[in-house]
């Protein structure tokens, strides 16, 4: 008898994980035949063609714009490959090997990284939601929830590093999570190299290790002096891609300012400039980018998960360590792309959802099919749709791209509608205007796109110039170091004024506060041609002996 208790045991736990394995499967499918049909089809805008010209190239786009000498003919691989905080080594290196794939144009094939590391990181959110909680259902349809939360989706369709990073902080979390239930130290040991390998990726995987700290003080992982050498040699050796190239970059530039790089300066200034309104001002951003990824009832089940949590303390812990970390980084971090930073914190939040879902089940034990269906098909369906419709209702309330923050580009794209749609089917928007722009232009032009008024007209030429060889004959100035804060118009009104007379000269936009306008145009005629605002003397105050 107890022999055949046994055998059904053994029956039932191999037919539970069966199940898990198909689920698994499927939502993996699923999730990229998703993303594959609303995969960005070209080059993306800004700091995805950016990265679509470090992926193809091999090599950072900044030392391509500044034109280091001592790197212009690195003979080895990735030999000028940075490690500044925009640098994303371990992404750079996965994903040029994708652009030896036959499928596509190279631009499309970057994106493709993108969309099969989303898929991987929906599946591995599921077995690592589902065994928290216990229940496939609930981590199913979290793990769909997930997988169309905006700021998710769009990274999962884009050309960006953070779909990677997504994936290997559930594996970070997940590892976590099985040494605090089990007390293996290897699980504590795995959870390292794979922060290692997040920080070859993206220096925010650095935020883990506190997390992990928090996770091992409290169950007691580190009890030996050799733990500690052991969970360091974890770290250098998932760290190994980034070690590598900062010991190349050393060679070359004085580790001052390769330290200065990669703390990300002058954006991590940022955070030394924080005071009470700001902190405000971004509580109010994280909870208006929470109820866009989840929407009301999304935020309901996540509120309701906590209490579900309280009886399993070390998804308790696991859950608080790294929500209050990243969160903490995020609302302190407060750059153009702050909702980016948020992403780890939504992952979090994606488990209460999890937890609040299976208590749901469980209550309704009756009904639990009916409400499984309910929540897995309504849910992500209303919110492909709500996004579908959102830059439209954004424009009945009065909201533009000025208001949000948006670099405008006249007609040329919908700036509503690519940030707030993550959908990209057919987007070819960056790759016309980068083509029909530069060829244009007259020979010899000078286009000044400062990097942080304009990011996409500076990224997407220079990305058309620097990989496709379009135009090399044209000047793109942007000042990428400089610090944007600090950034005088006055540096833009004297290259005007030096090469007015031998070439023609165009501004990205009417930006005033980088440009100055306003003292432009009482010199010059600022006129719209191929995009671009073309400049001109105005008579008896200069000479313009460009093409007109």
């Amino acid at each position: 008898m107890r022999q055949s208790r046994q055998e059904g045991k053994r029956w039932t736990v191999s037919r539970l994980a069966d199940r898990r394995v198909l689920a698994g499967v499927t939502l993996v499918v699923l999730a990229f035949s998703f993303y594959l049909y609303t995969l960005s089809p070209s080059v993306s805008w800004a700091d995805g063609a950016r990265l679509q010209y470090e992926a193809i190239r091999g090599e950072s786009f900044y030392m391509y714009t500044v034109g280091n000498a001592a790197l212009e003919h690195e003979p080895t691989p990735f030999g000028r490959l940075g490690i500044a905080a925009w640098d994303h080594p371990l992404w750079v290196m996965v994903t040029h090997a994708f652009t030896f794939l036959s499928v596509g144009d190279l631009p499309y094939r970057v994106n493709l990284v993108s969309a099969v590391f989303g898929a991987l990181t929906a599946m591995a959110f599921f077995f690592f939601a589902s065994d928290m909680t216990g229940s496939l259902p609930a981590a199913a349809i979290a793990s769909a929830i997930l997988a169309v939360s905006h700021t998710f989706w769009f990274h999962a369709v884009t050309p960006e590093v953070y779909a990677l990073n997504t994936f290997l902080y559930v594996l970070v979390m997940y590892a976590g999570y099985r040494f605090a239930v089990g007390s293996q130290f290897r699980d504590l040991a795995l959870a390292f190299f794979l922060a290692g390998l997040g920080i070859s990726n993206h220096l925010l995987m650095l935020l883990a290790l506190p997390a992990l700290a928090l996770v091992a003080a409290r169950f007691r992982g580190v009890r030996r002096w050799y733990h500690v050498l052991a969970l360091f040699a974890a770290l250098a050796a998932g760290s190994s891609v980034y070690l590598i190239q900062a010991a190349r970059m050393v060679r070359v530039f004085a580790l001052a300012t390769l330290a200065t790089a990669a703390v990300g300066f002058p954006f991590a200034s940022e955070i030394l400039k924080f005071s009470l309104p700001t902190l405000l001002r971004s509580v109010g951003v994280y909870l208006g980018f929470l109820a866009l990824q989840f929407g009301p009832v999304g935020i309901c089940l996540g509120v309701y998960g906590w209490k579900s949590m309280a009886g399993k303390r070390q998804a308790l812990w696991l859950c608080l360590a790294f929500f209050t970390v990243y969160t903490a980084f995020g609302l302190v971090y407060t750059v153009p792309d702050q909702f980016a930073f948020f992403l780890p914190s939504f992952l979090v939040f994606a488990i209460l959802i999890a937890f609040g879902l299976k208590r749901i089940l469980c209550r309704c034990q009756s009904r639990r099919w009916i409400i499984f269906l309910a929540f897995g098909a309504l849910l992500p369906a209303t919110a492909v749709t709500a996004y579908h419709f959102l830059p439209a209702l954004a424009r009945e309330v009065g909201l533009d791209e000025t208001r949000l923050g948006i670099p405008q580009l006249g007609d040329v794209r919908d700036g509503l509608r690519f940030y707030l749609d993550p959908n990209k089917r057919g987007d070819f928007s960056a790759s016309r205007y980068g083509q029909q722009t530069l060829s244009s232009l007259p020979p010899d032009a000078l286009v000044i796109a400062e990097y942080y008024a304009d990011p996409d007209t500076f990224i997407v030429l220079r990305y058309f110039q620097g990989v496709e060889g379009l135009r090399p004959d044209v000047t793109i100035i942007g000042w990428p170091f400089d610090d944007y804060h600090s950034f005088q118009s006055e540096k833009v009104h004297r290259l005007i004024q030096e090469n007015i007379a031998a070439r023609p000269i165009y501004l990205a936009s009417l930006n005033e506060r980088f440009y100055g306008i306003s003292q432009l145009q009482q010199r010059y005629v600022l006129r719209l041609e191929h995009g671009l605002f073309r400049v001109l003397a105005r008579s008896g105050q200069g000479t313009d002996t460009g093409s007109p």
